[in-house]
């Protein structure tokens, strides 16, 4: 029991620690940062997290700068700068691998996602 208390307090200062502090914006974020931040070993903290969450550090951390991505895309960012930009500014080193990211988490690429915004926004369905 204290172990699984153990894990989801693990969870929970990583979730706090990312979206007060934004650290998955950071291109060389590591597991050793994170860990000092949180105060966690860095040996256990893969097997934690992927036990509490089913998956990864890495992709946890894609997932979180997808949805800053998706959240900038809907607020028109794409209509001013390109996707190589939004790409470094959540994160990402490559557009290649935010367009691979992108794509995994939605299955559409970035500019079929953008045209799927602009169709909601063209019938005037409200975005959820």
């Amino acid at each position: 029991m204290s172990d699984q208390k153990s894990e989801n307090s693990i969870f929970l200062k990583l979730k706090l620690y990312f979206e007060e502090e934004g650290e998955y914006l950071n291109k060389d974020v590591s597991i050793t940062a994170i860990c000092k931040k949180i105060g966690c070993n860095p040996r256990e903290f893969p097997k934690l997290l992927k036990d509490e969450c089913g998956i990864g550090i890495n992709r946890l951390i894609n997932q979180y700068r997808i949805r800053h991505a998706i959240d900038m895309i809907e607020n028109g960012y794409l209509k001013r700068l390109t996707v190589e930009s939004l790409a470094e500014e959540v994160g990402f080193r490559s557009r290649n691998t935010f367009y691979l990211a992108f794509k995994k988490e939605t299955g559409l690429s970035p500019s079929a996602f953008v045209d799927s915004v602009v169709d909601l926004e063209w019938v005037g369905l409200v975005k959820i």
